[in-house]
């Protein structure tokens, strides 16, 4: 009897043994997917602040090619309702405020405040804005 139970003993310890390796392999490709995943999200994010400024770039070129020196002033308000978000209007004025991509939250909330209908709208209203949607959308 004596030696079943320290056999019984035995094996306990080798399976707490083996539960403890488990759980730590486990605890090491949990923190190691996590990782992966958040510089996928910050990879993902600069590439979304990265389009996002190229656009506002754009809206500024779009801005410049619709407005004229010789422009009326009724003619110069209905530009400025192409574009409805303020994010939008006040960026082809100016650079657009910095994303700060350490905060992801606040970060996409900027993102998709960004009126792309507006994009559209004003890259319509350009011969070289329709130029390039349609090399963009043909190809």
């Amino acid at each position: 009897m004596e030696h079943e139970v320290k056999e019984a003993k035995r094996i306990e310890g080798m399976l707490r043994d083996n539960l403890v390796l488990t759980g730590r392999i486990s605890q090491s490709d949990f923190e190691q997917r996590f990782e992966e995943s958040n510089q996928l999200v910050a990879q993902l994010l600069d590439i979304a602040v990265a389009s996002w400024n190229t656009h506002h770039k754009a809206l500024q070129k779009f801005q410049s090619m619709t407005t004229h020196p010789n422009t009326k002033e009724g003619q110069e308000d209905n530009l400025g309702e192409a574009v409805s978000s303020p994010h939008l209007h006040s960026s082809v004025a100016q650079e657009p405020p910095p994303i700060d991509t350490a905060d992801v939250t606040r970060a996409l909330e900027i993102l998709r405040e960004f009126d792309h209908d507006g994009f559209l709208d004003r890259a319509k209203g350009t011969r070289e804005g329709e130029n390039s949607l349609s090399k963009l959308f043909s190809g």
